[in-house]
């Protein structure tokens, strides 16, 4: 594995081609179409990494031209910026795409406006779902604790139709404060009454 990995200013873009597919699909061998696929695409592999570090870095999400409404999230066309990411005990396994982390700091922000100041948890990814134990999340107006969210969906393409598609348990601790207008980014209506 990789003992420590440093990273500032890196940028990850995720574009669907014209034909649609996004490349990581190619890469992972997650398509429909046999042109595309090979024997070795969707072939297992471990990543394991100690300690991460990412300073200023910048994510991109996009299926299509961002038609969407501010200050609504459109999980469609995500693009994040200013991202700030400790982590640690990192193992991510290929084949069906599964990412375990210890995360002690994230920081971001989205073009809608929402801002995570710092996020830390347990977290597991994969593509059926995100688990996230002992979570702690600040915004600028919430500051949320859960002993447990998970968000369950039946594939990575259902988060862009996030309200219709993913499933939301958690288990919120009495303490917490959420904010109208930090909640309005993923509940328009909301917005604005904070």
């Amino acid at each position: 594995g990789i003992k420590s990995l440093r990273a500032d200013s890196l940028e990850f873009r995720m574009v669907a081609g014209e034909d649609g597919i996004f490349s990581y699909k190619k890469i992972f061998g997650l398509c429909d179409s046999d042109e595309i696929q090979d024997d070795t695409a969707g072939s297992g592999f471990h990543i394991s990494i100690d300690d991460l570090c990412i300073t200023r870095a910048s994510f991109a999400y996009s299926e299509s031209p961002d038609t969407s409404c501010y200050p609504a999230i459109n999980f469609g066309n995500l693009w994040l910026s200013g991202i700030g990411l400790r982590a640690r005990c990192i193992d991510v396994s290929g084949g069906d795409i599964a990412v375990a982390a210890q995360i002690d700091s994230l920081s971001a922000i989205e073009r809608c406006g929402l801002q995570i100041s710092k996020l830390s948890a347990r977290a597991n990814f994969s593509s059926s779902g995100i688990f996230l134990r002992d979570l702690a999340l600040q915004c600028p107006e919430t500051d949320l604790k859960a002993d447990s969210i998970c968000l369950r969906y039946s594939g990575l393409d259902d988060l862009s139709n996030f309200i219709d598609s993913v499933s939301i348990e958690a288990a919120i601790c009495e303490e917490s404060c959420l904010g109208l207008n930090d909640l309005g980014h993923f509940v328009p209506e909301l917005y604005g009454y904070g």
